[in-house]
């Protein structure tokens, strides 16, 4: 059967319609958490606790995590409701091991699987009773793998891509709802604008700004400028954007100011080679003459936050986003070797310019 989308999702789950077997996936990691845990409650029923079992990130022995799965899920459920199996981050629907995309583009027809591992799990899916529910969260997946397939046939498999700016906004306000606060529309495009697409970081917001505004239940655009944190990774565009235009002294402020939030300058120079590897493949697109809708995609990131990169990759160039990349690339070097301390050998690059 096709993938579901997330509006068939949770309407399957509030009408109880449930299957054996789920897999949810994509960048947009809250929601994937939030259905897996919808999931888990109305299969779990009341004996959540005992009937629920989790299992996070990727196993030292695999081989004993898959015999405790497979008990598990031929244990019957505690009175009422079935078992209920979360797998989250495992890299299970992955090759074992990376191909690269010209070998990869050679054989689109070829099954690719961790076959140990992928034929433990498909016997387990396979033979799966009735009274047990496995629920797979995962980032990325490969949609060759042997187990993808199982899993779409067998069960729903779901994709939760990052949220348009308009969804961002709108599930910050459902968000805040919840909380019953009342929040408004320009306190929410402000926030948006601080957490980018970190849609768990917008409801971490949310939470101090419940506490904050716990007499009122009022959330204004003032409340949210008073004690809403912007995200590094915003900071770092603003900052890496001063460098490039010359105002050092402005990029040395965000700087300082990150560091005074407790940042790490090798954190924040990973984060500034990203940013120009964003502009770089930004300007890429723009010199191979692809439009904005087609560059946006190759940036892995939000659309509204990918078109603030293609707008400040029209103002530079090529030459320049390769200069700024190898001057990060030298900062980088001299720290992790020992050369200059990482605060100084940050403040050079941010004195030197792009």
């Amino acid at each position: 059967m096709p993938a579901v989308t997330k509006e068939k999702l949770l309407n399957d789950i509030r009408n109880g319609d449930l299957k054996g077997v789920y897999l949810l996936y994509g960048p947009e990691q809250f929601l994937v958490s939030r259905y897996g845990r919808n999931i888990r409650k109305v299969t779990a029923s009341v004996h959540e606790n005992i009937n629920a079992s989790r299992f996070v990130g990727t196993f030292a022995d695999s081989a004993k995590t898959l015999r405790e799965i497979r008990e598990i899920a031929e244990t019957m459920p505690f009175f009422s409701g079935k078992r209920v199996i979360e797998i989250s981050g495992s890299g299970f629907f992955k090759p074992k091991s990376s191909k690269a995309a010209t070998e990869i583009d050679d054989q689109k027809d070829e099954e690719v699987s961790s076959s140990g591992i992928a034929g433990t799990l498909s016997s387990i899916i396979g033979s799966l009773p009735d009274t047990c529910v496995i629920v797979f969260e995962e980032t990325d997946v490969d949609k060759r793998t042997s187990l993808y397939k199982q899993v779409l046939k067998a069960g729903t498999v779901t994709e939760f891509p990052f949220l348009k700016a308009s969804e961002l906004k709108e599930t910050v306000r459902k968000e805040a709802k919840r909380m019953e606060m009342d929040i408004e529309p320009a306190a929410v495009s402000e926030l948006v604008s601080y957490t980018g697409e970190d849609l768990w970081t917008a409801v971490k917001e949310l939470e101090k700004l419940r506490g904050y505004c716990f007499e009122t239940g009022k959330v204004t655009l003032s409340d949210v400028k008073s004690i809403c944190v912007r995200n590094p990774e915003d900071k770092v565009f603003d900052m890496v954007e001063a460098m490039s235009s010359g105002r050092q002294m402005d990029a040395m402020r965000m700087y300082r100011d990150m560091l005074a939030l407790g940042r790490n300058s090798l954190q924040l120079l990973s984060l500034v080679i990203r940013d120009y590897n964003l502009l770089l493949a930004a300007r890429d697109g723009l010199d191979r003459g692809l439009a904005d809708d087609e560059i946006k995609p190759l940036l892995k990131c939000m659309p509204f936050i990918a078109w603030r990169y293609i707008k400040r990759a029209r103002a530079t160039t090529r030459s320049s986003l390769i200069a700024g990349l190898e001057k990060c690339a030298k900062a980088q070097s001299d720290i992790k070797t020992g050369m200059l301390p990482d605060r100084i050998a940050f403040e050079i690059l941010i004195a030197e310019g792009t």
